[in-house]
Protein backbone atom coordinates (compact mmCIF):
# COMPACT_ATOMS: atom_id res chain seq x y z
CA UNK A 1 0.00 0.00 0.00
CA UNK A 2 2.78 2.46 0.83
CA UNK A 3 4.44 1.93 -2.55
CA UNK A 4 1.21 2.71 -4.38
CA UNK A 5 0.71 5.84 -2.26
CA UNK A 6 4.23 7.11 -3.03
CA UNK A 7 3.68 6.41 -6.70
CA UNK A 8 0.47 8.48 -6.69
CA UNK A 9 2.23 11.38 -4.94
CA UNK A 10 5.05 11.32 -7.50
CA UNK A 11 2.56 11.22 -10.40
CA UNK A 12 0.58 14.06 -8.82
CA UNK A 13 3.69 16.20 -8.40
CA UNK A 14 4.76 15.45 -11.97
CA UNK A 15 1.37 16.55 -13.28
CA UNK A 16 1.50 19.70 -11.15
CA UNK A 17 4.94 20.59 -12.52
CA UNK A 18 3.83 19.91 -16.10
CA UNK A 19 0.69 22.02 -15.72
CA UNK A 20 2.70 24.83 -14.14
CA UNK A 21 5.11 24.83 -17.08
CA UNK A 22 2.22 24.91 -19.57
CA UNK A 23 0.61 27.79 -17.67
CA UNK A 24 3.85 29.80 -17.64
CA UNK A 25 4.37 29.35 -21.37
CA UNK A 26 0.75 30.08 -22.29
CA UNK A 27 0.40 33.20 -20.17
CA UNK A 28 3.90 34.61 -20.34
CA UNK A 29 3.99 38.32 -21.23
CA UNK A 30 5.12 39.02 -24.72
CA UNK A 31 8.31 40.95 -25.24
CA UNK A 32 7.62 44.62 -24.58
CA UNK A 33 8.19 46.57 -27.79
CA UNK A 34 10.54 49.52 -27.76
CA UNK A 35 9.37 52.81 -29.29
CA UNK A 36 11.28 51.94 -32.49
CA UNK A 37 9.73 48.45 -32.64
CA UNK A 38 6.28 49.97 -32.07
CA UNK A 39 6.68 52.20 -35.13
CA UNK A 40 7.87 49.28 -37.24
CA UNK A 41 4.97 47.09 -36.06
CA UNK A 42 2.47 49.84 -36.89
CA UNK A 43 3.99 50.21 -40.37
CA UNK A 44 3.88 46.44 -40.96
CA UNK A 45 0.21 46.19 -39.97
CA UNK A 46 -0.73 49.24 -42.06
CA UNK A 47 1.05 47.90 -45.15
CA UNK A 48 -0.73 44.55 -44.67
CA UNK A 49 -4.09 46.35 -44.62
CA UNK A 50 -4.75 45.31 -41.02
CA UNK A 51 -6.24 48.66 -40.05
CA UNK A 52 -7.90 47.45 -36.84
CA UNK A 53 -4.61 45.88 -35.71
CA UNK A 54 -2.79 49.21 -36.13
CA UNK A 55 -4.90 50.64 -33.30
CA UNK A 56 -2.85 48.56 -30.86
CA UNK A 57 0.10 50.87 -31.60
CA UNK A 58 -1.71 54.23 -31.45
CA UNK A 59 -2.53 56.17 -28.29
CA UNK A 60 -6.08 56.29 -27.01
CA UNK A 61 -6.03 60.09 -27.36
CA UNK A 62 -5.18 59.93 -31.07
CA UNK A 63 -8.04 57.48 -31.66
CA UNK A 64 -10.43 59.73 -29.69
CA UNK A 65 -9.26 62.74 -31.69
CA UNK A 66 -10.06 60.95 -34.95
CA UNK A 67 -13.52 60.03 -33.61
CA UNK A 68 -14.19 63.63 -32.55
CA UNK A 69 -13.24 65.02 -35.95
CA UNK A 70 -10.08 66.79 -34.82
CA UNK A 71 -8.25 65.33 -37.81
CA UNK A 72 -11.05 66.08 -40.27
CA UNK A 73 -8.52 66.77 -43.03
CA UNK A 74 -7.51 63.08 -42.93
CA UNK A 75 -11.07 61.80 -42.82
CA UNK A 76 -11.58 58.73 -40.68
CA UNK A 77 -8.82 56.79 -38.96
CA UNK A 78 -9.33 53.97 -41.47
CA UNK A 79 -8.85 56.39 -44.38
CA UNK A 80 -5.72 57.80 -42.72
CA UNK A 81 -4.14 54.34 -42.34
CA UNK A 82 -5.09 53.32 -45.89
CA UNK A 83 -3.57 56.54 -47.22
CA UNK A 84 -0.45 56.03 -45.09
CA UNK A 85 -0.03 52.49 -46.43
CA UNK A 86 -0.47 53.67 -50.01
CA UNK A 87 1.96 56.59 -49.73
CA UNK A 88 4.67 55.13 -47.48
CA UNK A 89 7.11 52.58 -48.84
CA UNK A 90 9.31 52.18 -45.78
CA UNK A 91 10.13 53.54 -42.36
CA UNK A 92 13.42 53.18 -40.54
CA UNK A 93 13.96 54.47 -37.02
CA UNK A 94 17.20 56.47 -36.98
CA UNK A 95 19.81 54.86 -34.76
CA UNK A 96 20.56 56.62 -31.47
CA UNK A 97 17.73 59.17 -31.71
CA UNK A 98 15.39 57.36 -29.33
CA UNK A 99 14.86 59.28 -26.09
CA UNK A 100 12.75 57.86 -23.28
CA UNK A 101 11.61 60.14 -20.48
CA UNK A 102 9.41 58.19 -18.08
CA UNK A 103 6.10 57.54 -19.82
CA UNK A 104 6.95 59.39 -23.05
CA UNK A 105 9.48 58.91 -25.81
CA UNK A 106 10.61 60.45 -29.07
CA UNK A 107 12.46 58.97 -32.01
CA UNK A 108 13.39 60.19 -35.46
CA UNK A 109 12.23 58.03 -38.34
CA UNK A 110 13.41 58.08 -41.94
CA UNK A 111 10.46 57.65 -44.27
CA UNK A 112 10.54 56.76 -47.95
CA UNK A 113 7.36 57.84 -49.73
CA UNK A 114 5.72 56.30 -52.78
CA UNK A 115 7.31 58.96 -55.00
CA UNK A 116 10.77 57.96 -53.62
CA UNK A 117 11.09 61.10 -51.51
CA UNK A 118 13.06 60.62 -48.30
CA UNK A 119 12.18 62.61 -45.22
CA UNK A 120 12.90 62.40 -41.52
CA UNK A 121 10.14 62.96 -38.98
CA UNK A 122 10.11 62.92 -35.20
CA UNK A 123 7.60 60.51 -33.68
CA UNK A 124 6.18 61.03 -30.20
CA UNK A 125 5.07 58.05 -28.15
CA UNK A 126 3.40 57.55 -24.79
CA UNK A 127 3.25 54.50 -22.59
CA UNK A 128 -0.31 53.29 -22.06
CA UNK A 129 -1.21 50.09 -20.25
CA UNK A 130 2.47 49.11 -20.26
CA UNK A 131 2.92 49.47 -24.03
CA UNK A 132 4.45 52.18 -26.20
CA UNK A 133 1.90 53.83 -28.49
CA UNK A 134 2.28 56.47 -31.17
CA UNK A 135 0.93 59.81 -29.95
CA UNK A 136 2.00 62.07 -32.84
Amino acid sequence: MKLKSKRNVIIGLGLLIALSAIFLVAFKDKHELTPAETILAYHEKAKAGAIEDTKEYVSEQVLKDFESGKYWHYGSYNNFVADYAKNTISVRPVTKTETINGMSATIEVQIVTSNQMKKTEKYYLVKEWGKWRIAK
